[in-house]
């Protein structure tokens, strides 16, 4: 919150949040969704999820419920292509 009200104040247009990572906890997709209505109500900018599929792991129907908070106008998705396969 602290970051994006910075952000904001200093006059970005739009918001990228990456979900909280599944490697520190999986919260429920309920907390996911509530999370980002927090930053909506806090912050009031356009927001995309980055979704860091090999730590998020967030499905599309999960992103399908996100789609429910106003203010995410988008998804950026990467891909486990990209990490190596040590990881």
């Amino acid at each position: 919150m602290e970051y994006a009200a910075e952000a904001k104040a200093a006059g970005v247009d739009g918001l990228q949040v990456t979900p909280i990572p599944g490697y520190v906890f999986r919260p429920s997709i309920d907390a996911q969704v509530e999370s980002f209505r927090e930053i909506r109500e806090a912050i009031g900018l356009p927001m995309v999820i980055y979704n860091v599929a090999p730590t998020n792991k967030l499905s599309a129907s999960d992103i399908e419920r996100l789609s429910s908070v106003k203010q995410l106008v988008g998804v950026k998705q990467s891909g486990a292509a990209s990490i190596p396969s040590q990881m």
